[in-house]
């Protein structure tokens, strides 16, 4: 679906346009039986007259719905046409007059769709029927505020989601019964704590409730579980039930293309570790949209898991030459080329330079830029880093990650305490991420002040605590670990000796879940 031409006599309906053309896309793409390219790849085209075969070549699709809106007042014509691209056969034209309103606008919608779906002679369950003819909501201008927000979401700019937040409040004070942007607005508070400066209690409570909201209006809503995905991921740290949550949302959209990055992501979380899965959705993503830059760059990741170096860099480069304003693209490369099979760091530090000279708000460059030169005992440099990092990004969840390795270098865990273990006292976050017990593991031997971290082990993982526990599962495993010593430490050698024989039965009976099986110094370290 190629995003439709703005012919308006001023102008100024490209917002619009692009929205017609998203719907339409989004529409079509919540059907199993056909592959919809995602909305990135498409949108790169629009206003280029490149020649249609070789538009569908590069997405890997065999036919383009393209077309044009002229709106003018109260009025909207809007031309459709369906091509075949290997021989730009036109198998459909058709035009619509018609008043603007948002039934109208919806009814054209449901009406281009079927006739696309006629000519590729797809047959609609009766679920998928539903799903066509359901209108988002009855307040045109909501709809339309909702698609401005929609446009200012996508490049991940700071400034550009903050506005996008303030439209889809905006849309839910028009009609709050908008399950879309309820959706919408939690995934975007979500994404600020990523690539904004969000707190993360003011906006926990508000982006649960708009996620929960969007459920409740309409239960068949594949943002709606994207957007509980997302909240169960950052705010409850409850991996499994954002996986689920995930898989929910991809079944009733087959083509979700973010939902595939993001599902991939988790899936890689040292808790989960499901490499498999992580690879086949970086694949099926990148098939989807092979011009998004999130796709592209998960391609190379799932390139560098598979250690095929050349692959990664013919992607990263694809990234650079396509979307060369995706400054992520750099600390993406980065990550890579720390890691096997590269293992370079002066090449990383070239890459996460460059991002944050381009662009100071980049705020994922600047915590790994301070944790790389701490390890590279360039005390200095990190310190500065650590400062400025501090300073701007004091509420970022990735400035509590780079507390703990600063304290760790430094020896000051003062950051440490008031920042982060007050921070975990008062949020109510179960702690799941694997580097948040490694900082409290650390502090405790470091401080001796055992009791002060066990509460937190307790209240995540209370089995680890049963004096019955015979073997702890995968996502506990570091955990066991961890507590055995820290308890040991504390003089509680009774519970200590029951976690250490169930950590030695797991890696007696899982050692190829271990990094690199019997031989590799994770799976002697527990033996």
């Amino acid at each position: 679906v190629l995003p439709f031409a703005d012919m308006s006599a001023e102008g100024d309906q490209e917002y619009f346009s692009d929205g017609l053309s998203e719907e339409l896309l989004n529409a079509l793409a919540k059907l199993k039986k056909i592959k919809v390219a995602g909305r990135t790849s498409s949108f790169k085209f629009k206003g280029e007259n490149q020649n249609l075969s070789v538009i569908a070549s590069e997405l890997g699709v065999n036919h383009i719905l393209e077309g044009s809106v002229r709106k003018a007042g109260g009025r909207v014509r809007i031309t459709a046409q369906l091509v075949q691209a290997r021989d730009g056969f036109h198998m459909w034209s058709q035009s619509y007059d018609r008043e603007l309103t948002t039934t109208n606008i919806f009814d054209i919608q449901e009406e281009i769709a079927r006739q696309v779906l006629q000519e590729l002679k797809v047959r609609l369950l009766p679920e998928e029927q539903a799903q066509l003819q359901a209108a988002p909501t009855q307040d045109i201008e909501a709809y339309q505020t909702y698609l401005k927000a929609n446009q200012l979401v996508v490049d991940r700019n700071i400034d550009e989601m903050e506005a996008a937040i303030e439209l889809y409040k905006e849309a839910l004070r028009m009609d709050p019964g908008f399950a879309s942007a309820h959706a919408r607005l939690a995934i975007a508070y979500n994404l600020q704590r990523v690539y904004g400066n969000t707190d993360f209690l003011e906006t926990k409570l508000v982006a649960k409730y708009h996620a929960d909201a969007a459920l409740n209006i309409d239960s068949n809503l594949a943002e709606g579980y994207a957007a509980i995905g997302m909240d169960e991921w950052f705010s409850s740290g409850n991996l499994r039930a954002a996986a689920v949550a995930f898989e929910k949302g991809l079944a009733l959209n087959p083509n979700f293309i973010e939902v595939y990055n993001w599902l991939g992501e988790l899936y890689g979380e040292r808790y989960l570790n499901e490499e498999k899965k992580q690879l086949a959705l970086f694949k099926q993503g990148y098939e989807i949209d092979p011009l998004n830059p999130h796709a592209i760059i998960n391609r190379a990741i799932a390139s560098a898991l598979e250690e095929k170096k050349e692959e990664v860099e013919d992607y990263v480069e694809k990234n650079l030459r396509i979307n060369p304003s995706f400054l992520n693209t750099y600390f993406y490369h980065a990550i890579v080329k720390m890691h096997s099979p590269f293992g370079q760091m002066d090449e990383a530090i070239k890459n996460l330079d460059f991002a944050y000279s381009k662009d100071e708000n980049q705020v994922l460059a600047l915590s790994f830029m301070t944790g790389l030169y701490l390890h590279l005992e360039e005390q200095i440099i990190g310190e500065y880093y650590y400062g400025v990092l501090k300073e701007r990004f004091g509420n970022h969840g990735l400035y509590r990650e780079t507390v703990m390795r600063y304290s760790f270098f430094s020896g000051d865990v003062t950051d440490y305490e008031r920042d982060v273990l007050e921070f975990y006292e008062q949020s109510g976050v179960q702690h799941s991420f694997e580097s948040e017990f490694i900082g409290l593991y650390g502090y405790g031997l470091a401080t001796g002040n055992i009791g002060r971290v066990l509460p937190f082990y307790q209240e995540f993982d209370p089995e680890l605590f049963e004096a019955t526990l015979s073997m702890p599962s995968k996502a506990s495993i570091d955990k066991a670990f961890q507590l055995a010593v820290l308890l040991s430490r504390s003089g509680n050698t009774a519970q200590a000796e029951v976690l250490t024989r169930a950590v030695c039965r797991f890696a007696g009976d899982s050692p190829q879940w271990l990094i690199g099986g019997a031989e590799d110094v994770e799976y002697l370290k527990y033996q």
